[in-house]
């Protein structure tokens, strides 16, 4: 956390690290950043300055927060489920290597 930034946790930010295009649980954005399938952006780790398109980890007045944070903390991080889909589908076509 940047120093001096104070609030409660971002959902934005949340989704970003779980590897969801930022916006992804907001129910009044209309439409999110395409590039996060093909190029998903992981935030900085601890202790490291944040990028500049990272959202602000913390932040306050965030509409909806609570819902959306239990949307993301219900959710399954995409790069996590990817190796399952992958085998399923491996099995489904007889790919089996």
């Amino acid at each position: 956390m940047r120093q001096g930034q104070k609030g409660q946790l971002n959902p934005d930010w949340v989704e970003c690290l779980m590897g969801f295009p930022i916006g992804w649980t907001d129910i009044d954005r209309d439409e999110t950043e395409s590039h996060w399938i093909e190029e998903p952006r992981w935030p900085a780790g601890p202790n490291e300055e944040q990028y500049e398109w990272e959202p602000p980890r913390v932040a306050t007045g965030v509409k909806n927060r609570v819902p959306r944070l239990k949307a993301c903390g219900n959710a399954v991080v995409p790069a996590h489920a990817y190796p399952f889909m992958a085998a399923i589908k491996a099995v489904h076509e007889g790919n089996l290597t």
